[in-house]
């Protein structure tokens, strides 16, 4: 990621007298949060959504996603508890929730930070 971004602009910045530290911070970072945050988002949400790798490797249910649970919730009961598996689907959508709206005003400054006013 930080091949892409043009030496000269962090030259550009030392030549005016920042240092090294304060070119970094004030040039370079800013052109990387974008995708520091999509990196993020996707590793986030990876992580607390995998199913296939968990369903195939993991034997122990203590260490199951809760998509694995759900999936094994519907399979194996003749009788599909409704209340209970829509309880385990707003427990899965909350953390994403927050996730979302704790970084909403983050990620939008991130995106548009390039844009003049």
């Amino acid at each position: 990621m930080l091949d892409a971004i043009p030496w000269d602009l962090e030259w550009a910045a030392l030549v005016d007298g920042c240092t090294r530290w304060k070119a970094w911070r004030t040039v370079i970072l800013p052109l990387v949060l974008p995708g520091i945050g999509a990196i993020s988002i996707f590793s986030f949400l990876s992580g607390w959504s995998e199913f296939l790798l968990v369903f195939t490797y993991v034997k122990d249910e203590a260490y199951y996603t809760l998509p694995v649970l759900i999936y094994y919730m519907i399979g194996e009961y003749k009788f599909i508890d409704w209340g209970m598996l829509a309880a385990l689907g707003l427990f899965y959508a909350i953390p994403t929730i927050i996730f979302f709206s704790t970084s909403q005003k983050l990620l939008l400054r991130i995106y548009v930070g390039g844009i003049k006013r």
